[in-house]
């Protein structure tokens, strides 16, 4: 399939391109007009998918929930606004809470499932500055004990 604009986000700017598209991605960029369109979008705006670093929930769903359902509906929906690609944000909460979050995480992304890509998972705390917790309610955050710090290096080239 061929798409075309005469504004492509391209390299940091918009220009008129065409965009041949086969299995949701981009294979070559052309001039604009050079081959035959299967579809012009004038001058609306072509971007590529964005990518959600830090979200809660959306559609009634939220990580901290750890259902299935919810988290695959989300997913199935959030490309209708342009995501593509996901990283599912717990709240800090008590360890079971965050543990069963985790692993509906892990497992609809192993399992499979319709929608934006889930890249991993955006654990949010339980270990932040008493000062900058924002939202997060203080009898759930953790201090970190410097005892339980290592430090990993990572090994020299020679």
């Amino acid at each position: 399939m061929v798409i075309q604009s005469r504004k492509v986000w391209i390299a940091g700017q918009f220009i008129p391109a065409q965009l041949e598209v086969n299995d949701g991605k981009i294979q070559r960029v052309y001039e604009y007009g050079k081959k035959e369109a299967d579809a012009d979008y004038g001058d609306k705006r072509i971007v590529p998918g964005f990518i959600d670093v830090h979200t809660h929930g959306a559609y009634g769903y939220d990580t901290n929930d750890g259902e299935p359902q919810g988290l695959k509906e989300w997913m199935r929906r959030i490309p209708e606004e342009g995501v593509t690609s996901i990283l599912p944000t717990t709240v800090t909460q008590m360890p079971d809470v965050l543990s069963k979050a985790v692993a509906n995480v892990a497992a609809v992304a192993e399992e499979g499932y319709e929608g934006a890509e889930i890249l991993g998972i955006h654990f949010e705390g339980p270990y932040l500055d008493m000062d900058y917790k924002g939202a997060q309610l203080r009898k759930q955050l953790r201090r970190l004990r410097s005892s339980s710090l290592r430090c990993i290096r990572k090994p020299q080239r020679a």
